[in-house]
């Protein structure tokens, strides 16, 4: 996955956790998002299982019912808000 792609997924996840159309909820099932920059980002509800998250940086990341099975996180940096 392309960080232009990135930035899209994350904005219709925006739209569907708002409730409003043409939202959807983000899929990033084994995504490689290694090294990304994903701070701040609210990623409740959304689909991380198996992805490669290593060394990326979710300070301030809302992860809130996530699905992180099986994702790799080696290395990536988290904050205490990141729930």
């Amino acid at each position: 996955m392309y960080y232009d792609d990135l930035t899209e997924v994350l904005r219709l996840h925006e739209l569907h956790l708002d409730g409003q159309p043409g939202g959807k909820c983000a899929d990033l099932k084994g995504a490689n998002l290694a090294g990304a920059n994903l701070a701040g980002a609210d990623l409740r509800y959304s689909d991380l299982a198996g992805a490669d998250i290593a060394r990326a940086d979710l300070r301030g990341a809302r992860l809130y019912g996530a699905d992180l099975a099986g994702a790799n996180i080696t290395g990536a940096q988290f904050s205490p808000e990141a729930v």
